[in-house]
Order: C-alpha cells, then sequence, then structure tokens
C-alpha cells in the first residue's frame, strides 16, 4: 500500500504529534510504501533522524510557526496564530508543487494529523480522488467541523476521546495510542527509591504549564528539576525562573534525541506535566 502523511512541520520541530507521525511512518514503512510530506524551511535545521529514516521523505517550502514573520503576523492579526500560517503557507504551496499533487494523487490513502491540515489536504485529496485518514488529536472541534471536513475516516488518539468525537459527528473508524517505548517498559519492577528529582519534557511554550512549573518549585524544598526541550518561550522560562530565585534548582539541557530523554526518565523520581491542555487524551 502506498501511504503518505501530511504534515508540516515532522522535519523542523521534535513535540509529541511529530515523533508520533515519525514513529508510525518507521513502523508501516516495513510493509507498505511510505511517504512523508512535510515542510522545509531555511530558517530551521531540518531534522537528522527524519533525514535517516526508512521511509521517504518529500519537502515543501513553508512558514514555520514562532519565526519573527509569523510572530509579527500573529500580533497584527490575532486570529492567525503561527500554527495556522504554518498550515496555510504548506498547503498552498503543496498545492503549487507537482511533486506533491503527484505523491497524493498516486497514494492509497493520506493521514493528517492536526485540524487545519485535515480541512485542506483532505478536500485537495478527494479532488484528486485519494482516500484521506484524520488521526485526530484532542476533542475541541465540534459538529460544524466535520459537516465541511471531507476525511474517509477518521480515527481517535484514545477510547475516551472516541466518545466525545462520536457525539460530535464523527464516524470514528479506529482507535489508535501512542506507544510506550520499549526501552522503558522491559517489565521488570523500578526502584523509585534509587531515583532523584523531578523531570519536565516538553516544547517550551507558555501553554505547557511554565508558569504553574516554576510556582511549583518555588514551594518545594530539596528537589531539582531537569527540563527537556526548547521553543519560543524558553528565554521567557529562564528569566521568569531567575526573578523567583529557582534558577539554582533548574538543569536546562535544550533539545535532546529520544535515547537521551529515556535515560533521564528512568533515573528521575516524577516525571511533572502541568500542560493546560495536550492532545492525546
Amino acid at each position: 500500500m502506498k501511504i503518505t502523511f501530511v504534515n508540516p512541520s515532522v522535519g523542523t520541530t521534535f513535540g509529541g504529534s511529530e515523533s508520533l507521525i515519525h514513529n508510525m511512518a518507521n513502523s508501516l514503512s516495513f510493509n507498505n510504501q511510505v511517504t512523508v510530506l512535510t515542510g522545509k524551511s531555511s530558517h530551521i535545521r531540518f531534522r537528522d533522524e527524519i533525514k535517516e529514516s526508512d521511509y521517504r521523505v518529500s519537502t515543501i517550502p513553508f512558514s514555520p510557526r514562532f519565526t519573527p514573520l509569523n510572530n509579527i503576523l500573529s500580533r497584527i492579526f490575532p486570529r492567525l496564530d503561527p500554527y495556522k500560517t504554518e498550515s496555510l503557507t504548506f498547503h498552498f504551496n503543496a498545492r503549487m508543487s507537482q511533486q506533491a499533487r503527484k505523491i497524493i494523487s498516486n497514494s492509497d490513502v493520506i493521514s493528517m494529523h492536526y485540524r487545519l491540515d485535515s480541512r485542506l489536504f483532505s478536500n485537495f485529496a478527494k479532488k484528486l480522488k485519494t482516500a484521506s485518514v484524520f488521526h485526530i488529536l484532542g476533542t475541541l472541534y465540534g459538529p460544524a467541523f466535520f459537516e465541511k471536513d471531507c476525511s474517509t475516516l477518521y480515527v481517535a488518539t484514545t477510547n475516551y476521546e472516541a466518545k466525545i468525537l462520536k457525539k460530535q459527528g464523527a464516524d470514528i473508524y479506529s482507535v489508535i495510542s501512542p506507544g510506550v517505548p520499549y526501552v522503558l517498559n522491559d517489565g521488570s519492577n523500578p526502584d523509585f527509591s534509587s531515583r532523584n528529582g523531578l523531570l519536565f519534557v516538553a516544547r517550551m511554550q507558555k501553554t505547557k504549564g511554565i508558569d504553574e512549573l516554576l510556582s511549583i518549585m518555588s514551594e518545594i524544598k530539596g528537589q531539582t528539576l531537569t527540563v527537556i526541550g526548547t521553543g519560543p518561550d524558553l528565554g521567557y522560562f529562564k528569566q521568569k525562573a531567575k526573578t523567583m530565585g529557582v534558577e539554582n534548582k533548574i538543569r536546562f539541557l535544550g533539545a535532546l534525541p529520544p535515547e537521551r530523554v529515556y535515560e533521564h526518565m528512568k533515573i528521575s523520581k516524577i516525571l511533572i506535566f502541568p500542560s493546560h491542555s495536550e492532545t492525546f487524551g
């Protein structure tokens, strides 16, 4: 089967959604012809693990989220947030690209994971007579979305989310949840008495609960926090930590490859996750 994952940020962003798509594409490539159609920009370095993957990668120029231009546009037009700009520029250039049209038209099915991508590319795929699957992340959609969306099938992330989405009019075909890497689930009982410290792994943006996390650290004594990840609010995070006097309790390690993240998960006592909302349930 010829499967194409359509996502603007797989090649430029290392987040939960992007990791899910990368892992699914790698797994499916053993028995299928898999292509990932993603964005590429001169502003952001393309991820090495995507270049070295088992699937085929095809890139389209786009305007990534959180670039200076997108930040300016979002201030001028509040309803045009950076994520929408990213998807809109990616979709526009894909429609203009003969290569992208050929990839989608030759595919048996395309898979989308973002709200706006589904609205735009499901319609595009329908015109090219290609089936499409929207792997839905989250539940904030509503009946109006599903009335206009042209996806052939819908897949939910959890059974709980599937129930909510069905009430909104989504005909959920299946549920596919992100798995736990085998290196974290070797069957042994972990010895928590030998573990130390708190761990926070996320893209550095305020919706991940940065302010709440710093407030927690200001009240906890005798514990350190390891922060893994990068993003638009990393500078804000570091500066506020200094202002609150908790910078000595926090280690900022930046973005790390999955293997290094797993190592820190194995030695940390608590994974702290104060996000305002999460797409994985």
